[in-house]
């Protein structure tokens, strides 16, 4: 069992790697290709929204303490010993000597890279004065800037229950143009509210508000003719609107919602051109098919959900998340011999 377990954490660590140091790794999960995205996007000082899914700071501590990796444990990239650092690391090191002389763009590049790399205490640590004149101008990145800010203090209270103000959050929402060149800022300032008062403190007040922010400011964005932005973005947004009809009990108008999110999610994959692109809308389909599923076991569809969860593994097999929710599936539907063999199938391919 003890090599096993060695085994398996020697995997996680390679998977992760991206996560740790910045390594490039071929097969690592989908939803870590932005580390790559986000690091090239800080070195050609360019900016673009990438893959959506972030993971939470207790992941890192969570996944190196599992792995035995503790030397990586650290509260701010510097601080890693030398022998451990990449290249792609000594680079984000020296970005971070020069915080305060960097441009506003590379600065947002900065702090985007640190949220996705887990250091949310380290990035609330370098927070700048919030400055609503700069932010409300619509060629400026000081948006973008504060939205990575004030995502990283909502995760900590998702993750450790760190007392959260929206109102930042719901400010930039509110009287920041959203464009292309901004990554779209406003919108996904608001989409991050509505899942917060959806999901975590369920404010159906607050959550039909931003709803309905959602609904007016995504009328009257241009997407500049864009229709693989056009089609992710939307895709994204529906996905998390669908969340305010959830929790006031509207399953029909859930429904509508989530049927637009697949719908766009879907033809993202028809216009996605680039690898990036590719990436992008193989990772919105996978989290499109999880949240279907996740509806379909709601309105207790089983066939649904278990379609659905094929669809994800169909898409990334080494998921082991569908794995397990496709065995509960199983169970539920007392289909006790298939979730065996799952079982099973898992344990093989992780030796």
């Amino acid at each position: 069992m003890s090599a096993l377990i060695n085994q398996t954490n020697s995997l996680v660590s390679e998977l992760y790697k991206p996560f740790l140091d910045l390594s490039e790794v071929k097969d690592s999960p989908i939803f870590l290709k932005r580390i790559g995205f986000e690091y090239n996007d800080l070195v050609s000082h360019h900016y673009d929204v990438s893959i959506q899914r972030l993971l939470p700071e207790s992941l890192r501590h969570q996944l190196l303490s599992e792995t035995g990796l503790t030397d990586y444990d650290v509260k701010r990239p510097q601080d890693l010993p030398e022998h451990l650092r990449t290249d792609h690391w000594t680079v984000l090191c020296n970005y971070l000597k020069n915080i305060e002389k960097l441009s506003v763009l590379d600065k947002t590049n900065v702090f985007r890279l640190l949220l996705t790399l887990g250091f949310h205490d380290y990035l609330i640590s370098l927070e700048p004065q919030f400055d609503k004149k700069r932010i409300m101008q619509s060629d400026s990145y000081h948006a973008t800037l504060w939205y990575a800010v004030e995502t990283a203090k909502m995760f900590k209270f998702v993750d450790y229950g760190v007392s959260f103000n929206p109102k930042n959050l719901l400010w930039i929402g509110e009287n920041t143009e959203s464009t292309a060149a901004n990554g779209f800022v406003g919108l996904r300032a608001l989409t991050s509210l509505v899942v917060y008062f959806s999901k975590e403190i369920r404010d159906i007040d607050n959550s039909e508000r931003c709803y309905k922010l959602i609904k007016e400011k995504l009328a009257c964005t241009d997407f500049e003719g864009d229709v693989f932005k056009e089609s992710v973005h939307k895709s994204r947004i529906f996905r998390a609107t669908a969340l305010f009809p959830f929790i006031k009990k509207d399953y029909s108008l859930m429904i509508d919602e989530m049927n637009a999110c697949e719908r766009l999610a879907n033809d993202a994959i028809k216009f996605a051109a680039t690898e990036q692109e590719k990436l992008m809308a193989n990772e919105n389909l996978l989290t499109t098919y999880e949240s279907r599923s996740k509806e379909s076991l709601a309105l207790k569809n089983m066939d649904k959900a278990e379609g659905y969860i094929l669809g994800k593994l169909n898409l990334e097999p080494s998921d082991s998340v569908s794995h397990l929710e496709y065995g509960d599936i199983l169970c539920t539907l007392r289909i006790f011999n298939s979730a065996l063999h799952l079982l099973l199938y898992m344990k093989v391919t992780i030796q």
